[in-house]
């Protein structure tokens, strides 16, 4: 009798211990919650959130609310983290998490992302040359990236033209900024001039029948990293450098001996440190020590003048050895190869009658090329494409610096620290908490996944009961076998 009274006690352990496991699962399912909290450094917060959905589960201490009603600690930080126009269920943590410490591991660099937007659904792909990404029933290729460089359209700007321009045998140039009433001048003898007129009528009546004289020429005297010109060419006229160094304009001569033949030249006086010498400078050339420059545009021996009067068009005429070779309407991207020995074909990227420049050395801009059905496109950083059926949107995502935080579980004056790196995790009471990998501001702001997970008293005790209650029932069974035997 004795032994099946154990027996019976032991199973009545067992089934108790079975029937506080099922109860205490079922009641954490009710109790389960998953949501996020964000806590910024130096600060606390209590409140989990998740938005809220027909299936999101029984518990949630307040259910459909939108962030303004909800207790945050720190309302100001909720709201940049989550979406103010949608609602959300909250639940209260037992406890406060107060973020201590931000330890950055490891920065990381923007990612560079194309944004494919079809039928209202995004889906973004990383930027990598040779990728393939679907457009309807066709698809798009990335091409690469590369620097760009060009014109804004912005209301105080000024009229300018970007021209690329290159012998038929190489590739295009590097575009080139003109700005209206200002001579550009490159490397290769080429001289390039923007005006601007009302309407196209004048534009084109006011292209020159011959090229400029010497209004068009400057000479400068160079100080360092500065030029300091001059548009004068009266004798005397000149200035006095910060070392003491004086320069000036002697006599210009339209007809000077040079070794490749006579050609406009000027005359400096150049005074340093008690001693004076004089010499000339040929149009298009500097001083033998570089100290002093001579522009004539006029004298170059490739020229093209640009006449504009609204955005998308000018009025084109390209001289070549001081004779004019033709001209024409240029629009926006036509390359145009002047007759009469041109050496060079030439294309108005960019018409804009109020422009700034932007993509220089101090400034990079990134420009992503597609090749689209329709054809090859750049788009640079921000910049949209729309298809007939689809949007194209090239952006750079900031990515989260890899980061250890330092929390305090903060309950009553009592505090326990916990370290949570990536891919790891920490349990406080019911609650068990994650980095979120999508959070751009991970060096400032904690945003964890939060989740109250499966565990508590009653299926702790009913553990118990069910190990005590089958470790007896063994125990009895065995012994029973042995005393058989």
């Amino acid at each position: 009798m004795q032994s099946r009274g154990r027996v019976r006690f032991f199973l009545s352990l067992f089934y108790l211990g079975v029937v506080f496991l099922a109860a205490g699962y079922v009641y954490q399912r009710i109790q389960w919650f998953e949501g996020m909290i964000c806590i910024e450094k130096g600060k606390t917060e209590h409140v989990v959130v998740r938005k809220s959905s027909a299936d999101a589960g029984v518990f949630a201490e307040e259910r459909n609310l939108p962030l303004e009603l909800i207790a945050f600690d720190n309302p100001s930080v909720a709201r940049t983290c989550f979406d103010e126009k949608a609602v959300y269920d909250a639940a209260a943590l037992p406890f406060r998490l107060h973020l201590e410490d931000v330890v950055i591991l490891e920065e990381q660099l923007a990612r560079e992302m194309l944004e494919v937007t079809q039928q209202g659904r995004k889906t973004h792909y990383p930027v990598k040359a040779g990728a393939h990404f679907p457009l309807g029933t066709d698809s798009g290729t990335i091409l690469g990236v590369q620097r760009w460089t060009g014109l804004l359209s912005h209301p105080s700007g000024q009229p300018m033209v970007t021209v690329s321009c290159h012998p038929p045998s190489e590739g295009w140039g590097e575009p080139l900024f003109l700005a209206r009433g200002v001579w550009r001048m490159t490397a290769k003898a080429m001289a390039l001039y923007l005006d601007w007129f009302e309407n196209e009528a004048l534009a084109k009546e006011k292209l020159p029948m011959e090229l400029p004289g010497l209004q068009s020429a400057r000479w400068g005297v160079v100080e360092g990293q500065n030029t300091h010109w001059f548009n004068t060419f009266t004798p005397g006229a000149g200035m006095t450098l910060t070392d003491g160094t004086e320069v000036a304009l002697l006599r210009f001569e339209d007809q000077h001996g040079a070794p490749e033949g006579a050609k406009p030249a000027l005359l400096f006086s150049v005074n340093k440190n008690g001693k004076r010498e004089e010499g000339w400078v040929y149009a298009n050339n500097s001083s033998k020590d570089g100290s002093i420059r001579f522009d004539y545009p006029g004298q170059c021996e490739t020229v093209l003048i640009l006449h504009g009067w609204q955005d998308g068009a000018v009025w084109a005429k390209a001289f070549y050895k001081g004779q004019a070779c033709g001209e024409i309407k240029l629009m926006e991207k036509q390359p145009w190869m002047p007759p009469g020995g041109f050496p060079y074909e030439v294309r108005a990227d960019q018409i804009m009658q109020q422009a700034v420049p932007v993509g220089n050395d101090t400034a990079p801009v990134q420009a992503l090329s597609l090749q689209l059905p329709s054809g090859i496109i750049h788009l640079r950083e921000g910049e949209t494409h729309a298809g007939k059926d689809y949007r194209i949107h090239y952006l750079k995502r900031t990515q989260a610096p890899v980061v250890r935080y330092v929390l305090d579980a903060v309950k009553e004056g009592k505090k326990r620290q916990y370290m949570l790196s990536p891919g790891g995790s920490f349990r406080h009471g019911f609650w068990r908490f994650r980095q979120d990998p999508e959070n751009p501001r991970a060096g400032t702001i904690a945003v964890l996944d939060a989740e109250r997970t499966l565990g508590g008293y009653s299926q702790l005790f009913g553990s118990c009961l069910f190990v005590a209650g089958a470790f007896g029932w063994v125990v009895i069974r065995f012994k029973k076998g042995k005393i058989a035997r």
